[in-house]
């Protein structure tokens, strides 16, 4: 096995094994599962680097998902969960993109140790026959039946021989046919479960049209909490709000105060990040625009992502005429309540999430509405707190999780509808629980 070789951190890029890593997480089996990705590479690194001693469940669930270091991993089976999905997607990968791969990598059952191996790849479309050898033997027997007169037995057994290679041959041609047929089927079954996946970011990413990312305004968030209050966004546009005394810098600092200053929260760039490796996204037809700079009119004539609840992106006010769910701040006592403006059965009016919440408990909302002149589309993506950005960009990129909602919103036209999603999970010091949807409002 080839994986016992080990490769210091500056000649991984050399080294084949990392390399099919590369290409496996590049691959359309893994570019829409970020967090598969970053566990394939954290276990893949430790292992060719000789540190597989230290790949385990404990210290992937801290180092690859973000869990505090002494996490219930009893009530917390992220890490077991997702390592079965990537042995899932290896599976996947190896059976389409990288069937010709001579170099393969497998993660064994019941543990996190990656390992390596060399295979001959078996020719596309190639099928194994069994066929009957002739020996030296045989063939000196039948040069002397040739010297004299064929007697009854060799003439039965010769119709024998020309009956079977007639039907092996027929076989052969029925195998041919159906593995074609095979091949066929499961290239189209393929294309329409990537087409149902890709169905939100082919919208959102369009060859022809500019799409702009806008991450919240982390300045503005700190403002409000030390305003205790929402701004507006025509507060927010004007500036307005920077003359206040809560926007001031701190006695003895000399420089502009926080809100002015261009902060943004890493879940918001970590998201943006994944983004950029969906095999819809163009680099051409995206720009990433700071909030405080983003124009009015740069929302009415392209598609658009606004990440961030009203405490850090203003922008999303403009389209609460468009939603059922709504996120309001009450400043004084801290509370978030998230409006169900149109409860369906067995819905509540309200969500509220509250800091000292002793069960940890948070929201996300994830929603697709039309741009300001109805001939775009707008994802908003916002959470409670920052892990709830995290919790939405997580479920986002999660087929699983996905497909159901895009299935509900696909119209017979082909089109997608409208939709709302709103996310519960629970919050872990560092990390997050796996989200459930406990609505879905599909317009």
């Amino acid at each position: 096995m080839a994986g016992r070789t080990v490769t210091a951190r500056q000649d991984l890029k050399a080294d084949p094994r990392w390399l099919l890593i590369q290409r496996i997480v590049e691959s359309s089996s893994f570019a829409r599962a970020s967090r598969l990705s970053d566990f394939l590479l954290f276990i893949s690194e430790k292992t060719l680097q000789g540190h597989d001693e230290e790949l385990n469940e404990q210290e992937i669930g801290i180092r690859v998902f973000g869990r505090s270091a002494n996490y219930p991993r009893s009530d917390d089976n992220i890490v077991r969960a997702n390592a079965s999905r990537v042995r899932q997607k290896l599976d996947e990968y190896f059976a389409t993109t990288g069937r010709m791969e001579r170099l393969r990598v497998s993660l064994p059952k019941g543990g996190y140790v990656p390992e390596f191996e060399t295979v001959e790849p078996a020719p596309h479309g190639a099928i194994a026959l069994d066929v009957p050898l002739v020996t030296p033997e045989s063939s000196s027997k039948e040069k002397e039946s040739a010297s004299g007169k064929p007697k009854p037995r060799i003439k039965r057994f010769g119709a024998a021989a020309a009956i079977l290679l007639l039907f092996t041959c027929l076989n052969v041609w029925i195998l041919r046919k159906n593995y074609r047929f095979y091949q066929e089927t499961r290239q189209k079954q393929n294309l329409l479960t990537n087409a149902q996946e890709d169905k939100l970011w082919a919208l959102l990413f369009k060859p022809d049209e500019k799409t702009i990312i806008v991450p919240g305004d982390a300045g503005l968030n700190m403002y409000t909490n030390s305003a205790a209050r929402i701004v507006g966004l025509q507060e927010y546009i004007s500036g307005s709000y920077l003359n206040t005394p809560q926007a001031a810098p701190p006695p003895g600092f000399h420089g502009g105060g926080f809100p002015a200053r261009r902060y943004v929260s890493m879940n918001d760039l970590e998201f943006a990040n994944q983004l950029a490796r969906l095999p819809a996204y163009r680099s051409s037809q995206v720009t990433i625009r700071f909030a405080r700079e983003l124009r009015f009119d740069e929302l009415k004539r392209n598609n658009a992502i606004l990440l961030g609840s009203p405490n850090y992106n203003p922008w999303v006010q403009l389209f609460d005429r468009n939603l059922d769910f709504r996120m309001e701040y009450n400043g004084k006592e801290n509370v978030i309540t998230i409006k169900n403006r149109a409860p369906k059965q067995g819905e509540p009016s309200e969500y509220l999430w509250f800091q000292s919440d002793p069960a940890q408990v948070g929201y996300a909302l994830i929603a697709l509405t039309d741009n300001l002149q109805n001939d775009g589309k707008v994802l908003l993506v916002q959470g409670t707190t920052g892990y709830g950005i995290s919790t939405a960009s997580d479920t986002l990129l999660n087929s699983e999780l996905m497909d159901p909602v895009i299935s509900a919103a696909s119209q017979r036209n082909g089109t997608l509808a409208n939709f709302e999603i709103l996310l519960k999970t629970t919050f872990y010091k560092g990390g997050v629980a796996k989200a459930q949807v406990v609505a879905e409002h599909v317009h």
